[in-house]
C-alpha cells in the first residue's frame, strides 16, 4: 500500500480526532484511577499493558457509537477501521515515536503499509501516547503514519477548552530532503498541533 499523505488523513478522520485525544488519555485517567498501592507494584511494561487495555475498551465503544467505524481482533491486533480506508492502532510510543514492543510478523506488515488478510483498510496508522519522564503523567499524545522503523509524519493532538483549531494543516508542505548516495531520502514531516475542544462526554 502507498503511504497516505497527511492532509488526506486528517480530511478522512478530523471528525474522529476528539475521540482519539479522548480515547487516550481517558485510558491513561483510568489507570491513575487505581489505589497508588496497586500501582507501585507494576513494572511499567504492566502498566502499559493495562493502559493499552483501557484503550481498546474505550475505542471499542466509541466503534460501537459511530457508523463507519469497525473493529477488528487479528491474534491479540486491535484495529479500527474507519470508512475501509485506514486502520488504526492504539499504542505506547517512545521519544522517536516508535512502539517498543518486539513486533509480531503481522505488526511487521502493518508498519510497513501492507494489507493484512482481512483488514479493508488502505492505509494504517497508530495513534498513542508518550509519558512523563515522572512516569506519572503523559507527555503528549500523537497520530503517526509509519513507514517501517520510522515515522513518515505525525501530528500531536493537544486540547483546548476554548474552541476547535486546526493549524496550518493544508499549507503548503516543503519537503527537506537530502541526498544520500544518490538516493534521496524524505525526513519526517514536522508534527502539526491539532487543539481539540474540550468535551467530556467522548470519555
Amino acid at each position: 500500500m502507498a503511504l497516505i499523505e497527511r492532509e488526506e488523513a486528517i480530511a478522512i478522520l478530523g471528525g474522529h480526532l476528539p475521540a482519539f485525544f479522548s480515547v487516550v488519555s481517558g485510558a491513561w485517567d483510568d489507570y491513575m484511577s487505581y489505589p497508588i498501592d496497586k500501582r507501585i507494584v507494576h513494572s511499567v511494561r504492566s502498566r502499559a499493558s493495562l493502559v493499552h487495555d483501557h484503550m481498546i475498551e474505550r475505542a471499542s465503544r466509541y466503534a460501537t457509537q459511530e457508523s463507519g467505524v469497525h473493529i477488528l481482533e487479528r491474534r491479540k491486533l486491535y484495529l479500527f477501521v474507519f470508512d475501509r480506508r485506514i486502520a488504526i492502532r492504539f499504542k505506547k510510543f517512545d521519544e522517536d515515536l516508535r512502539t517498543s514492543n518486539q513486533p509480531s510478523k503481522q505488526v511487521h506488515q502493518f508498519k510497513h503499509q501492507r494489507q493484512l488478510q482481512g483488514v479493508e483498510a488502505a492505509h494504517n496508522l497508530e495513534a498513542g501516547y508518550i509519558v512523563g519522564a515522572d512516569g506519572q503523567s503523559i507527555q503528549a499524545i500523537h497520530l503517526v503514519c509509519p513507514s517501517g522503523n520510522r515515522a513518515y509524519w505525525d501530528v500531536l493532538l493537544t486540547e483546548s477548552t476554548q474552541t476547535t483549531v486546526i493549524e496550518d494543516l493544508f499549507a503548503k508542505k516543503v519537503a527537506t530532503e537530502e541526498e544520500n548516495d544518490g538516493v534521496k531520502v524524505k525526513r519526517r514531516q514536522q508534527a502539526q498541533i491539532i487543539q481539540l475542544k474540550k468535551n467530556d462526554d467522548q470519555s
